[in-house]
């Protein structure tokens, strides 16, 4: 059987327990105590496998590091907890490439709309010198990137007033994007009506018809499965396409303010 990143992460969701916290009692004791905040729930099989993480370093450090995972935008939106890795609030952040941007234009070259046509495409140039040549622009900011990154799905496509199913349908469509200068571009090249909205407040966005849909990851996306049509209590929209438009496996990074007395190391890690 082949392990993929992939893989490992479904596997994560459907093997491991439900944790109903992820802080440690002993937190405190510890020597060093780092903060990691992500935008995703606690759920979602990234924390589960960095929760896997943070109990073997506390294990193997003998209790002297303690990480506390803080899911769901429980520190602020994107680009806040961005500012807070910055300024030393934050140790480590997973974020989207969309959203580095902001700080180092070419993070988000993975995001470039159908560059890549399969994972493998993928792997190979993030994996590769594309990759290295990302990490050695976002590092110019100040900023550790791990070798290896998240997988995070194709981005897809959420509508409430129907399915996208040519880019004709994307002329007028108000779509929210991420805070991110090449999506806006992208989405404005096909006459849609981008809202850049960071992902804490898209649920209320959809609800409020500030926009009428949204592009995001597909674990993210509610029903991101082909284009069709169907109902979810729990999201205001109905629709999902599989545009499958550009990888977040580029996106999710984890990335640590260099800091002379940390004792962790950047080495490789699991969008």
């Amino acid at each position: 059987m082949t392990i993929t990143r992939r893989s490992l992460m479904i596997g994560a969701a459907a093997s491991i327990p439900l944790v109903s916290t992820i802080r440690y009692a002993g937190a405190q004791a510890a020597e060093f105590n780092y903060k990691y905040a992500n935008n995703l729930p606690l759920t979602h099989p990234m924390n589960l496998r960095a929760q896997e993480a943070v109990e073997k370093i506390r294990e193997e450090t003998g209790g002297r590091v303690a990480i506390q995972i803080f899911p769901s935008n429980q520190l602020g939106a994107d680009t806040d907890m961005l500012s807070q890795v910055r300024s030393g609030g934050v140790e480590f952040f997973t974020l989207s490439p969309l959203i580095l941007s902001t700080l180092v234009a070419n993070a988000s070259i993975s995001g470039i709309g159908f560059a890549f046509s399969d994972y493998d495409a993928v792997w190979a140039a993030m994996d590769g010198d594309l990759g290295k040549y990302v990490r050695g622009e976002i590092e110019k900011s100040n900023l550790v990137v791990m070798e290896k990154i998240w997988d995070n799905g194709f981005r897809q496509i959420t509508s409430s007033v129907g399915p996208i199913e040519t880019p004709a349908n994307l002329e007028g469509f108000k779509i929210r994007v991420p805070v991110s200068p090449l999506w806006t571009s992208m989405f404005t090249a096909f006459k849609s009506a981008p809202a850049s909205i960071n992902f804490a407040e898209v649920y209320s966005a959809l609800q409020t018809k500030i926009v009428d849909g949204q592009e995001n990851r597909s674990p993210s996306s509610p029903r991101p499965s082909s284009t069709r049509c169907s109902s979810s209590a729990r999201s205001p929209t109905t629709c999902g396409t599989a545009s499958g438009s550009s990888p977040t496996s580029g996106p999710g990074r984890r990335c640590r303010r260099t800091c002379a007395r940390s004792s962790l190391g950047t080495s490789t890690r699991p969008a």
